[in-house]
């Protein structure tokens, strides 16, 4: 018993040398050549903070325990977590638009500066962390870091800028307590000059300590200055740090990333992608860095270096668990490959139509449609693109906004077609206020001269089919009348009945006297209700934008299928009346074919 109480005693003693051992080391990291500066109110005037006594204190080990292990916990992990929410919170909000070129990041500075409690929060702690604590423990320069951070996502750029300059300057190597002059002289070794804090730290250290945050904030001072469009001062600054040789290896990914960020900001497309492909260590798991990828093929692909963007589409597709984002990137390899003459289109196409009959994409399935119908489409497949776009338009539940881009392209191919009723009708079934600006023009400037054109087309459709149908013999007349009765009557869901067409009598004034509702009062009367079918109109326009009072296309080229497959008929009738032989009752109307 007494062994296991001494080797417990020895075992305590030796873990608690190790624990101060290694708070010892965290001094390497502190900056004592600093202090601050407060404009208290009179109240407090005579109060002192604890970094204000940072001058007068011995930094003993138990100090530097002490008060590095409160500031680390208490303060910059609270800071960090809030950080860490407020971007959270800004990528949930963010949406991504595939067919667009992505922004670098996924998220916006303006999101994150609408949270503004949590960065009130974040920036409370940084400084409580700095103000209440020694000044000289390690996790100072985290803090202010931290803070600077802070100012950046709140879009305050002036502070942030003027944090990390003060990082830079507090935290800069010096000689015995003076500055020594960055890239001169004084600074310079073995002949080599440089602007970096060196990071020369032992296993120890790399284990038990954080590294020096100085050339961290180098690096956000450079992402800030993008921010402020000094463009100059930001290319300045990345060049002096990708030449200097001390510039610590773990940083080269950060470097590269705003490097990326600066030609991506400069539409330096070619230059943005091979950085961007430099800095894909950086994702935080493997959704963004699925993102990065297809950033980077859209901007090899923009840059004019198809293949590069065609290897980065396919990784992109494989890796990520994003339905959209892989349709899109499959797509976009397609075009590629499509134009580069490799004849796998077909293939592409087939592919997306299976796709979309999987359960796992329903939810998606007016996005993979559009993508496989702009494949037919620019494939130079017009009937098979309409096909296909005319399921997509039916999809239920379509997302907004994708429905407008189905109906869109939908009006495109028909209108390049010459099929202006069907452009009309396309034009005419989509919100405009879900299409980008450009789109929005050019349906706005074709769409009254299409209806126009629509209205005369019917007109002269409708006449034309009427002149047809007289010209038919009786019985053929008779039973082409009854066919589209039935059709019509199946459309509107009403039962068949055994005098659809009565032979020779038909009755156009005949009426329907079925009483569609079982309540006669008037106000439970849909249309005599004002309140009810405000709403629904409300409802209708912002689903289907503004249509005038015209028969529903669909029913109308419905119709024209089933005009279409008596051809044979009129046709043979048509000849009969031209030559006036017998076989019509009508042998006196005449009409051109």
């Amino acid at each position: 018993m007494n062994f296991r109480l001494q080797l417990r005693w020895h075992s305590g003693i030796f873990t608690l040398v190790i624990i101060f051992f290694l708070a010892s080391l965290t001094t390497l990291k502190a900056q004592p050549n600093t202090s601050i500066s407060l404009d208290k109110p009179k109240k407090f005037e005579d109060r002192q903070l604890t970094s204000e006594k940072t001058a007068e204190k011995k930094n003993t080990l138990m100090r530097r325990f002490t008060q590095s292990g409160f500031t680390h916990y208490n303060y910059y992990f609270n800071a960090e977590q809030k950080l860490q929410d407020i971007l959270i919170a800004a990528k949930g909000q963010f949406k991504e638009d595939y067919t667009q070129l992505l922004p670098f990041y996924n998220y916006t500075l303006d999101a994150t500066a609408n949270e503004q409690s949590m960065l009130d929060s974040l920036l409370y702690k940084c400084t409580a962390g700095i103000l209440l604590h020694d000044l000289r423990n390690a996790w100072i320069d985290d803090l202010y870091l931290l803070l600077g951070k802070g100012y950046y996502y709140r879009k305050d750029f002036d502070s942030a800028a003027f944090t990390f300059q003060y990082i830079n300057y507090a935290y800069a190597p010096k000689d015995d307590g003076y500055d020594i002059p960055l890239g001169s002289n004084a600074s310079n070794t073995n002949g080599i000059f440089t602007i970096v804090t060196k990071e020369q730290r032992n296993l120890w250290k790399k284990i038990w300590t954080n590294p020096p945050v100085r050339n961290e904030a180098l690096l956000w001072q450079v992402r800030t200055m993008i921010e402020q469009s000094k463009i100059a001062e930001a290319s300045g600054l990345i060049e002096l740090l990708q030449a200097d040789p001390f510039f610590p290896n773990r940083l080269h990914p950060e470097l590269h990333e705003v490097q990326a960020y600066l030609f991506y900001t400069q539409k330096i497309y070619d230059s943005a992608a091979f950085h961007l492909q430099e800095s894909l260590s950086l994702a935080g798991n493997q959704p963004e860095k699925s993102r990065w990828q297809y950033l980077i093929a859209q901007l090899w692909q923009a840059a004019g270096k198809p293949a590069q963007a065609a290897v980065y589409y396919e990784k992109a597709a494989d890796k990520t668990n994003n339905p959209v984002m892989e349709v899109y990137a499959r797509l976009n390899l397609a075009e590629i490959q499509t134009k580069a003459g490799s004849g796998k289109t077909a293939t592409h196409i087939q592919s997306l139509l299976q796709m979309s009959k999987r359960e796992k994409y329903q939810a998606y399935q007016d996005i993979i449609l559009y993508a496989a119908a702009k494949l037919a489409y620019q494939q130079g497949d017009y009937a098979m693109s309409e096909q296909i776009l005319s399921k997509a338009t039916k999809v239920i539940d379509a997302d907004p906004e994708q429905r407008a881009k189905n109906f869109l392209l939908l009006g495109n191919i028909a209108y390049e077609q010459e099929k202006f009723s069907l452009a009309s009708a396309a034009y005419d079934s989509l919100n405009t206020s879900l299409l980008p600006t450009v789109d929005q023009q050019l349906v706005t400037l074709r769409k009254p001269a299409l209806a126009n054109i629509s209205k005369l087309q019917n007109t002269i459709l409708l006449q034309d089919s009427l002149l047809k149908i007289a010209a038919m013999p009786v019985d053929t007349r008779n039973a082409l009348l009854k066919k589209l009765v039935r059709q019509l009557r199946k459309e509107q869901g009403l039962k068949e009945s055994a005098d659809d067409l009565p032979s020779d009598n038909f009755n156009n004034n005949q009426t329907d006297n079925s009483n569609l509702f079982s309540n006669n009062n008037a106000a439970d009367f849909y249309f005599a209700n004002n309140g009810v079918k405000s709403r629904g109109f409300t409802e209708f326009k912002a689903k289907w934008g503004d249509r005038p009072d015209v028969d529903n296309w669909r029913r109308m080229a419905a119709v024209e299928r089933t005009i279409q497959s008596f051809q044979p008929n009129m046709q043979q009738n048509s000849d009969a009346l031209a030559d006036n032989k017998p076989g019509s009752d009508n042998a006196d109307i005449t009409m051109e074919t």
